[in-house]
Order: structure tokens, then sequence, then C-alpha cells
């Protein structure tokens, strides 16, 4: 059943007199009533033009109340550290195939990742942003693939002790392939040496 009804159309010229109206009056009649008639008829062309726009209208609300947005996530508590000033995968699908999502309606994903990131080196630092592909999930400490999605983060350590760092990194994504299994991963590097190293890292991602 349509959600909004449309305008019956305007093709009815059937006019009921009232019995015992007199012939003046019921002249008159006719005429207000064909005024009428003829005013509806110059209205056809925008009750057809209405009623199109009304079933468009119709067939977007369905699609968005059987919308189900994908959802994924996980938590991976302590991925394998990074040493290198380049950057690698941190292998967060692959150590997790619940950091998989599978777009099916927008193809376009909030990503958000939370944790902790530490240095070896306490003069030392780290840096991070996420990234998406298709395909094989990288596995921790493999070379950089898939897109970057956002902007990138960073801290440098105050030289006299370890510093661990919480952080949180968002990013929408957008065009991602509909029906087509996407992985979620961070890129973690290093400054200038020692390891970098991850904890409690929570990935939450939903089609939006």
């Amino acid at each position: 059943m349509a959600l909004v009804t449309p305008l019956p159309p305007l093709t009815s010229r059937w006019v009921k007199v009232p019995e015992g109206t007199p012939e003046l009056a019921w002249r008159q009649y006719l005429l207000s009533v064909d005024a009428d008639i003829r005013a509806l008829d110059l209205l056809t062309p925008q009750v057809a033009t209405l009623n199109t726009q009304v079933g468009t209208l119709n067939t977007q609300v369905a699609a968005l109340q059987t919308f189900s947005p994908q959802v994924a996530g996980a938590l991976v508590a302590s991925p394998t550290g990074i040493a290198n000033t380049g950057g690698r995968m941190l292998g967060l699908s692959n150590l997790s195939a619940s950091n998989i999502i599978t777009p099916a309606k927008t193809g376009r994903v909030l990503i958000m990742i939370s944790g902790a990131v530490v240095q070896s080196v306490s003069g030392d630092g780290a840096f991070w942003h996420i990234r998406t592909g298709t395909g094989a999930a990288p596995a921790n400490g493999a070379a950089l693939t898939g897109a970057q999605s956002g902007g990138q983060q960073s801290f440098t350590g105050n030289g006299i002790v370890a510093t661990v760092v919480p952080f949180a990194i968002q990013a929408l994504v957008t065009g991602l392939a509909l029906s087509t299994a996407a992985w979620i991963d961070l890129v973690l590097g290093t400054i200038t040496g020692g390891t970098a190293t991850m904890t409690q890292v929570n990935t939450s991602a939903i089609e939006v």
C-alpha cells in the first residue's frame, strides 16, 4: 500500500442538478459547475506531476524503512609492535574477522578506533592512520596496502620515561562497493626508531 495516496484524475463531467430547481437557477447552477470543472481541468497537469512525485517519495520512504545498516568491530588486545619508520599494517582484520564489514546499502562507513600506544624509546614517538581495502586482510607487520582514510595522528615521548598514550581516531569512508567485504586496519610506524606498540585496540564500524 502506498504511504501517500495519489490524487484521483480530474475526468468526470457528470453534474447532478437538485430536483425542483427553477430553470434560471438551473442554468446558473450549470454555468457555475462548468466554470469549476474548467478550472479543475487546468490543474490536471499539476495533479499528474504531483502524483509522480508522490510515487517517487513512496519508493524512497519504503527503501529507508527496509534499510538495515551493516556493523562490524572487535577488540584486538595486543597486536605485535611495529619497528619501522615507514609504517606497517597492524593487522586488525587479519587478527579478527569481526573487523571486516560488507556494505549493503550506501557504501559509506564510519570507522572509529581507540586504544593506547607506547614507544620502547622514551624520547621517540609513533604515528598511525586508518586504512581500508578489499581482498585478503593484511597480516600484522605487512607492507602498506589499501587506501588511507582520514588524517594521521602521532605523538613524541618526553625523553624521560616511556609514555603510554591513549588515542581515538575516526574516518568516514565513502564509495565502498556494495556486497563486497572490506577490511579495516591501522598503519602504525615509529618516528625515528624503537618499537611502537598498541594495546586494547577497539574498532567500531557502521554503515551510514
